[in-house]
């Protein structure tokens, strides 16, 4: 019987994710600290940052993974975090300590868009099963991500000033049907862009 080939790259990605969550969490309980993430040591130059990021675009890209970022928050990333991350740090280029404390928010945004995605993936997974706690800790564990997300969203909202909290929150709140169109026009520009860039 011949099986396609994406299908057996979804099937593996799947057991994947799951055979991890249950090695890693075994069931080792995360701290439920908005701020957890803020004691990492992050290495903050800049190419290490690019390097990040870069992982990152590539993946949101991959519409056939089970654990991928939201739509929303793909648009949300590209047309407001990103084009608001950059413009924050080069207005406080020279400024040493506010431009590390921008770039860990960045950092953290970053992983916490993909901790939050893949909560909800092994929250899917688990849907079934018997194990309450196991289930309640991935609903708890998301929720404390998109408490991170949102937050570090509204910190650079306050930061640009202006509009900023008004697109974002009208971004949170569009409309579900709207989001696919919204993303494809952000996709559209940011290739334009990149056009520009370099002629």
């Amino acid at each position: 019987m011949y099986i396609p080939f994406w299908v057996i790259i979804i099937v593996g990605a799947v057991i994947f994710i799951f055979y991890k969550s249950k090695k890693q969490n075994t069931f080792k309980k995360l701290p439920i600290n908005i701020d957890a993430d803020q004691k990492e040591k992050n290495d903050l130059n800049q190419d290490s940052v690019l390097e990040i990021q870069k992982k990152f675009e590539e993946k949101i890209e991959l519409k056939y993974l089970p654990d991928r970022i939201e739509d929303r928050d793909i648009y949300i990333y590209k047309s407001l975090m990103r084009p608001w991350y950059n413009k924050l740090i080069n207005k406080n280029y020279y400024n040493f300590a506010l431009t590390k404390s921008i770039t860990t928010d960045w950092i953290n945004y970053i992983k916490a868009l993909e901790e939050e995605a893949n909560c909800r993936c092994l929250y899917k997974i688990n849907f079934e099963s018997e194990n309450e706690e196991e289930i309640n800790y991935f609903i708890d564990r998301g929720r404390i991500e998109m408490e991170k997300i949102n937050k570090i969203e509204k910190n650079f909202a306050n930061s640009i000033g202006d509009d900023a909290l008004e697109r974002l929150s009208s971004a949170r709140n569009v409309d579900e049907e709207k989001i696919p169109q919204l993303l494809l026009k952000t996709n559209i520009k940011e290739r334009l862009d990149i056009k520009k860039s370099k002629k």
